[in-house]
């Protein structure tokens, strides 16, 4: 049986667009060749789905894309996940015990890659992107060997964020979130609670000093390009500098709105460092007051 349809939903989920072939037999229901469109064509979605009755397992295999990063993860049930990019694509493959609506997290097994590219990661929204915000303050202030205290996050651009999950009844396996922007590259591994919401995760991070004009810009809130080139030179001449690819190490624990970020290297916990009262804080610190 072939279904064709507008404007169907799905739960939470709405499609302008809904089409696939019904296979059924003594063995399985089988929904092949899905093609489904929603947000007026933002989001597509291609795959299959099939329910395997004597096993009583139901499996997912799809891809989604869309050209508005922001649009889809709110689709997605990720509101205000602090991701804005120019594409997203998801790959996913997975199961779970039961009849295709009796999907949970607590059930889920499989895969999941995704890949984000070209966008902004936003000032203080919670979650993985609250993680990027503080590792990238962190590692190119201790690039620049300068401790500022706290700072106000303006966003951050990126090249690309990749990933690599397993699912497992309620658990992520992070395998790899790879983040490649101007101002910094983070490697991340570990696992996360997908049903309690926390992180337990290891980050290594690589500031990139020749893309710190942008970061400049963007965490700092510089006035002007004027102001963010003076800064950007001074910074270079502070004695100590470091220009070359120096990699720092972090561990990430807790819940997602709030979570400890703490060098590995040093001890310290990321956002509870005093000031610097140290000439080179007191030299730069009106700079960044503008």
């Amino acid at each position: 049986m072939f279904f064709i349809g507008q404007k169907v939903s799905l739960g939470r989920y709405l499609f302008d667009k809904l089409r696939f072939n019904l296979y059924e037999d003594l063995a399985q229901l089988r929904l092949g060749g899905i093609q489904a469109q929603a947000l007026d064509g933002k989001v597509r979605f291609t795959g299959g789905l099939e329910w395997r009755y004597q096993e009583n397992v139901s499996q997912l295999d799809a891809r989604f894309e869309s050209k508005d990063v922001k649009k889809f993860l709110d689709w997605a049930g990720f509101k205000n996940a602090g991701f804005r990019g120019e594409r997203a694509v998801v790959d996913v493959r997975v199961d779970w015990i039961g009849a295709p609506d009796c999907i949970s997290l607590k059930k889920l097994q499989g895969q999941v890659r995704f890949r984000l590219d070209d966008g902004v990661i936003e000032q203080a929204k919670p979650g993985l992107a609250k993680v990027f915000a503080l590792l990238s303050v962190d590692s190119l202030l201790r690039n620049i060997k300068v401790t500022l205290g706290t700072l106000q996050y303006k966003g951050m651009v990126y090249d690309k964020i990749e990933g690599d999950v397993r699912l497992r009844k309620g658990w992520g396996h992070v395998k790899r979130i790879f983040l490649d922007a101007p101002a910094l590259q983070a490697d991340l591994k570990g696992g996360v609670d997908l049903v309690r919401r926390r992180f337990d995760l290891k980050a290594k991070v690589t500031p990139q000093i020749g893309g710190a004009l942008t970061t400049l810009v963007s965490i700092l809130g510089l006035a002007n390009p004027v102001t963010a080139v003076g800064t950007y030179l001074f910074l270079k001449g502070i004695p100590g500098a470091n220009p070359n690819l120096i990699s720092y190490h972090y561990r990430i624990v807790g819940p997602w709105d709030h979570p400890r970020i703490i060098n590995t290297d040093t001890g310290e916990v990321v956002g509870e460092r005093k000031p610097d009262t140290s000439e080179q804080g007191a030299l730069i610190e009106p700079l960044l007051d503008q």
